[in-house]
Formats: structure tokens, sequence, C-alpha cells
């Protein structure tokens, strides 16, 4: 959840005499929390001159792609998950990304 350009102004429409105003945002993030590439098989990636092997780059390809699956668990991935939005936004009386407005009385 996230809170932007907050801000307490005189009130207009209530009995308190100011309000907190404030942007509410909300983002679905997802962190993969276990996935362990440990095993990735390349087939058939040879170079081959007049039928002979001059260089197999299988172990490159192999390497690269496990490396590339593990990165992808250590970081977060925004979601888009709209019925997850429409349960924060029941919840909370509030549309995402609509402005907010508490009163508050001092």
């Amino acid at each position: 959840f996230t809170a932007s350009n907050a801000r307490i102004e005189r009130s207009t429409n209530t009995s308190s005499n100011y309000e907190l105003v404030f942007n509410f945002e909300c983002d679905s993030v997802a962190l993969v929390l276990s996935w362990d590439v440990e095993e990735v098989k390349a087939n058939n990636c040879k170079l081959k001159i007049l039928g002979i092997d001059i260089l197999s780059y299988c172990g490159y390809l192999e390497k690269t792609i496990k490396d590339g699956a593990n990165k992808l668990s250590t970081e977060i991935i925004k979601i888009n998950a709209p019925k997850i939005a429409a349960k924060v936004e029941s919840a909370l009386n509030t549309a995402i990304g609509g402005t907010v407005r508490i009163p508050i009385g001092f």
C-alpha cells in the first residue's frame, strides 16, 4: 500500500474541521520463495564442420539458462490481480488510485 501526496485540508463536507487527505495506491507483487533449478540439459548443440565436432556449446547454454532461472527467484515481480484489488477496495471502501479523506479533529 502506498499513500502519496498526503496533506491536511480544511474540511468542507464533514463536521470535523480538518481532514487527512492522500492518494491511495496498491500494487500486487510476488516473490518466489523457493525455486532452485539444479539440472538443465541441452542436446544437439554442437558445431560441426565437414562432419567433425569442432565445438560444443551445450555447457554454456545449460549454465546460462540455470543462472537466469535462479536469478528470477530473487526478484520481486509485479503481478496483475484484479480479484485481489477488488477485495482490497471493498475492505477499505476506497478505489485504488482514488483520494482518501479521513476526518480529524484537533
